[in-house]
């Protein structure tokens, strides 16, 4: 995950948007003296919503919303989440539920999935 609240991270073990799979993201909701964060939002998506991709270069990719999903974060399907997709896909990750003071931690997890359109 980022050190900061509005970077988002992207998990180099996953292919790179346009590559014919899974592109996983993941993003604070919210950071400690900031309040909400870069995936603050992400909650609000719904299958249909379009999602872009910049690349520094100009070079844009439009994806679709396709899942909202809460997971609890302990058991949640990590293959499934971050695994590579038969379509160029996009996945979002970032906290949801109820925030553990003692553990510092929120219980679930929110994983968006969009399709490359």
């Amino acid at each position: 995950a980022p050190d900061n609240a509005v970077d988002v991270a992207w998990y180099d073990f996953t292919t790179r948007p346009g590559a014919g799979s899974n592109a996983v993201f993941s993003g604070h909701v919210d950071y400690i003296n900031v309040g909400p964060a870069v995936f603050w939002n992400l909650k609000d998506l719904q299958p249909g919503d379009r999602v872009e991709v910049r690349y520094a270069d100009g070079t844009s990719l439009a994806y679709a919303v396709t899942a909202v999903n809460t997971f609890d974060a302990a058991s949640a399907p990590i293959d499934q989440i971050v695994g590579p997709t038969p379509k160029d896909s996009l996945t979002f990750i970032t906290c949801a539920g109820t925030f553990n003071t003692a553990t510092r931690q929120y219980d679930k997890r929110l994983v968006v999935r969009a399709e490359k359109v």
